[in-house]
């Protein structure tokens, strides 16, 4: 009986370490897009300044997707989901680089953001289902930690691989790399785990159960928002600052990524240690202003390391702020309510990042055929940036949050 258990938790591990895998290729997937769209355009022979919409399509048809989408409890069910949304994300990634029209570029970042947004919802269930209760709560934040892990790693490895004029490889190898995790939950047999939590929550504590409940939803929904949608403004656009402006190589580009992504996954190991002895609001208010100075330093300076290196501090301390006000509003809200921000806050986060896409967009406009004048992006991303702190110590104010020091 003893093996027998032993070799089920094996293959349990198994199953979660491939769930933590579908996560880092779905990340890398949204992420890769940043680096290369000032490439795409080119290759696609329109405006840079277009570069934006790359990500907006994605994010946009990710949201409303997992708006739609809901886990299920069973796990043969949800695998079968999940080799449904895998196959469809491999199919549209190896697509795109096959096309030359950049609508229909456009077109298939939005089919990959169905797949993508579906995969993310039912990848978490699954992962939910597979875990044991006891380890659920470690399983699930470390599944979230590939996201700063893709930043890190898999960018930095796909610029080096592909390289400026080869870019299409790095999505070959995304497609295939979400064929093979297809292949191998296609090997997993999803009938003889997990153990089922013994108290699961009733349908009516996973809502607001008052007006005064939604409005703090909505208050805490509206932070969250204007966190995500401030960051992407500015980072859509600064590696096309970067690669049309300051021509800089591809091969600084990546070497950026690695420093940001490192320093960044760094920052969130601090916090996680140091949480207890730090005020959120204080680190809210002075992240938000260094993503200020790094941003305008970045945009305003001519000099290319200078750019390049602004670049690497403006993803630190962007990441970071994101990830403070997200620990901060799920910690100290109570448990109910905490359920319903779960549930919602993948939708937010991809309507914030495909409207921050196409809104950078907007307020960029060509001074030379090859420069782009960037300075009514930046007024709008100060003001935007500026506003979450103020946000922040608003909320306090009127909460029913959990008693916080925010001195």
């Amino acid at each position: 009986m003893t093996i027998q258990h032993q070799a089920q938790n094996h293959t349990s591990s198994r199953e979660i370490f491939l769930a933590y895998l579908i996560h880092f290729f779905m990340a890398l997937d949204l992420l890769i897009i940043v680096p290369f769209s000032a490439y795409i355009t080119a290759a696609s022979h329109v405006s840079a300044a277009q570069a934006g919409y790359l990500s907006a399509s994605y994010a946009i048809a990710a949201t409303l997707t997992s708006l739609c989408i809901r886990g299920t409890q069973h796990q043969l069910r949800e695998k079968n989901r999940l080799l449904i949304c895998l196959t469809g994300l491999a199919i549209a990634t190896f697509c795109l680089p096959l096309l030359a029209h950049f609508h229909a570029m456009l077109a298939a970042r939005a089919i990959a953001g169905i797949f993508g947004g579906a995969l993310a919802v039912i990848n978490l269930n699954y992962l939910s289902l597979i875990t044991p209760a006891e380890q659920r709560k470690r399983s699930i934040a470390m599944l979230m930690s590939t996201f700063p892990l893709a930043l890190t790693l898999g960018v930095p490895g796909l610029l080096w691989v592909s390289g400026e004029e080869n870019w299409p490889l790095s999505f070959y190898l995304l497609g295939g790399a979400f064929s093979l995790c297809a292949l191998l939950v296609l090997l997993t047999n999803p009938n003889r785990v997990s153990q089922p939590d013994t108290a699961p929550p009733r349908s009516a504590d996973l809502i607001p159960r008052s007006s005064a409940d939604r409005s703090l939803i909505m208050r805490l929904g509206f932070i969250i928002f204007l966190t995500v949608f401030s960051t992407f403004t500015i980072s859509t656009q600064f590696p096309v600052m970067l690669v049309i402006n300051q021509q800089l190589p591809d091969n600084l580009l990546s070497l950026s990524y690695v420093f940001g992504g490192a320093g960044s996954f760094l920052v969130i190991q601090w916090y996680g240690r140091s949480h207890d002895r730090l005020s959120d609001f204080r680190l809210i208010n002075r992240l938000s202003a260094l993503m200020v100075v790094t941003a305008l330093t970045g945009f305003l300076t001519h000099q290319m390391m200078l750019a390049l290196a602004s670049f690497a501090c403006f993803m630190i301390v962007s990441s970071a702020r994101t990830l403070i006000v997200m620990t901060s509003i799920f910690t100290n809200l109570v448990p109910g309510l905490r359920s319903t921000m779960a549930g919602i806050q993948n939708a937010i986060q991809h309507i914030a990042v495909g409207l921050g896409g196409a809104v950078s967009s907007l307020f960029i406009h060509s001074t030379q055929p090859d420069q782009l004048n960037f300075s009514s992006l930046l007024l709008v991303f100060t003001l935007m940036t500026c506003m979450v702190p103020f946000c922040w110590k608003l909320k306090n104010k009127k909460s029913i949050y959990k008693t916080e020091t925010e001195t």
